[in-house]
């Protein structure tokens, strides 16, 4: 699995465990909605002061963002391909 994949992953998860919404972690870490969304779906690949943000944001520590993923969960969905234009 890649980092950014895996990273994603944990940053969702650990959001959703506190219910906070990606506006809510948007205006916390002053990442915008979109990129907090390409990170969840593991298209970003943050710094780490970036990822720094998200964990104190979050209140959690910065390697719980790089942990193993839980057995199950599902990965990012895939993207859809372009549907050509009429």
């Amino acid at each position: 699995m890649e980092v950014a994949v895996k990273v994603g992953l944990n940053v969702q998860r650990l959001r959703r465990e506190r219910g906070i919404s990606q506006e809510e972690l948007s205006f916390r870490t002053s990442c915008t909605r979109g990129y907090l969304s390409g990170i969840e779906n593991g298209r970003r690949n943050p710094s780490l002061s970036v990822l720094a943000m998200i964990a104190k944001a979050l209140d959690a520590d910065i390697q719980e963002l790089f942990a193993k993923p839980a057995r199950g969960k599902a990965g990012p969905r895939p993207r859809r391909p372009e549907v050509a234009q009429r």
